[in-house]
């Protein structure tokens, strides 16, 4: 079903729950101000999500087991952007960067 959860180490969840776990949409907002809204599975991020870092930068994209994978795109905190593809959090095959400058 769906519900809300504050933890005491400062972050909260607010979604939908699976066997007292994060399980299909929800979004959790960490202690540090980062923010993942999106698709969770036995509490992992997988499938779609965007998740903006308290340090300036943002993906969107698909994940697998809390790892970005797949298709994604990161906008860096100085205006750069990269699109393509990753696998288990880095770069991997086919993808580009776009310079602000």
């Amino acid at each position: 079903g769906r519900g809300k959860y504050t933890h005491r180490r400062g972050w909260s969840y607010e979604g939908e729950f699976k066997n007292d776990k994060t399980n299909g949409q929800g979004k959790m907002i960490y202690a540090d101000g980062s923010v993942y809204q999106g698709w969770w599975k036995d509490g992992s991020r997988s499938g779609r999500g965007n998740y903006t870092c308290s340090e300036g930068w943002s993906y969107e994209g698909e994940w697998k087991d809390d790892k970005r994978n797949g298709q994604g795109k990161v906008h860096c905190e100085d205006g750069d952007v990269y699109e393509g593809q990753w696998k288990n959090d880095r770069w991997d095959g086919e993808g580009k960067m776009i310079y602000a400058d």
